[in-house]
């Protein structure tokens, strides 16, 4: 894998501090596959993140084009911190946790 991934462990959950893709590797689906492997791994785990290209000073459309992308994976704006805007994605609950708030009572461990 051409994408470089880092996270840290935090109280709330994980933050991801920096997905980098060299230049010549971006536009052929190598953040894609990182940020697939890196949600489906921290799946029931809340992450947080900075869409913000810290290689430089971005102009706002390359802001909104970080924030399109990590909101495929999930996350979504919970606040702006200098411009720079802050995401997260909640973890979704297993099936089986779905089934027991929906059913409570009525629901069996199989």
């Amino acid at each position: 894998m051409i994408a470089n991934l880092t996270y840290a462990h935090e109280d709330y959950g994980i933050r991801l501090r920096r997905l980098f893709v060299p230049a010549e590797s971006r536009g052929q689906g190598e953040g894609t596959k990182a940020m697939q492997a890196f949600v489906a791994r921290f799946a029931d785990v809340a992450i947080r993140l900075d869409a913000y290209p810290f290689e430089h000073k971005p102009t706002q459309a390359e802001i909104d084009r970080l924030v399109r992308f990590y909101k495929r994976f999930g996350f979504s704006v919970i606040r702006h911190v200098e411009n720079v805007p802050q995401m997260e994605r909640i973890p979704l609950p297993s099936s089986v946790e779905m089934h027991k708030r929906m059913f409570g009572a009525y629901w069996s461990e199989p």
